[in-house]
């Protein structure tokens, strides 16, 4: 008597579902409907949907990638340099680009 071997799930929650959301594929279409007809949807739209779209669908999102990258011990131990140095950097750069001039001219 043989056992059963695991069935192997190629997709989490079926081909589709996963391309569109898991993969992107959905933001490419997005992103080429905004190419041909950016202006006129964005025009047609209010300006606050896609800053409430982000905070809805982007930062838990953010937040759960946290969560798992650096919920142990060891793991945190081992992406400190991004954790915290690679943070420190960008913080640096963005004040930096607080205090000089906008335009490489007025340098």
């Amino acid at each position: 008597m043989t056992t059963a071997q695991p069935r192997r799930i190629a997709w989490l929650f079926g081909p589709w579902p996963d391309l569109l959301f898991g993969c992107g594929l959905l933001y490419a279409v997005v992103f080429g409907i905004f190419l041909v007809a950016g202006p006129e949807l964005r025009s047609a739209q209010p300006s606050l949907l896609f800053p409430l779209l982000i905070l809805a669908l982007g930062v838990p999102h953010y937040g759960a990638t946290l969560l798992r990258v650096y919920e142990r011990r060891r793991d945190r131990r081992a992406y400190v340099g991004f954790s915290v140095w690679a943070t420190l950097v960008v913080l640096a750069l963005f004040l930096a680009g607080l205090r000089l001039p906008a335009s490489p001219a007025s340098w």
